[in-house]
């Protein structure tokens, strides 16, 4: 979901926030199997297992938690943007 601002003096639309809600992920092996850690993958919800399992593993945990489709997140992300329209 993105958010939009106008800025007034200049008449340009910006980018103001950007949020994702996740909803499924999988591993594929274009060159065959290869082995995972399972015990990386589970510290995940499985809708994002398979990005934070690569970010990890090239040395980029994830710091947060994201949404993901049907999460308290995900309904405060669509209330917030609503509120937003609404202004």
């Amino acid at each position: 979901m993105t958010w939009l601002k106008n800025a007034t003096a200049s008449g340009v639309w910006r980018l103001v926030r950007r949020q994702s809600i996740y909803d499924m992920g999988t591993f594929t092996f274009p060159l065959g199997l290869v082995e995972i850690d399972p015990a990386v993958v589970a510290k995940y919800p499985r809708e994002y297992a398979t990005l934070a399992y690569l970010l990890e593993k090239s040395g980029f945990p994830l710091q947060r938690v994201f949404a993901t489709r049907g999460s308290e997140l995900e309904q405060k992300i669509k209330h917030d943007a609503k509120q937003w329209l609404a202004v």
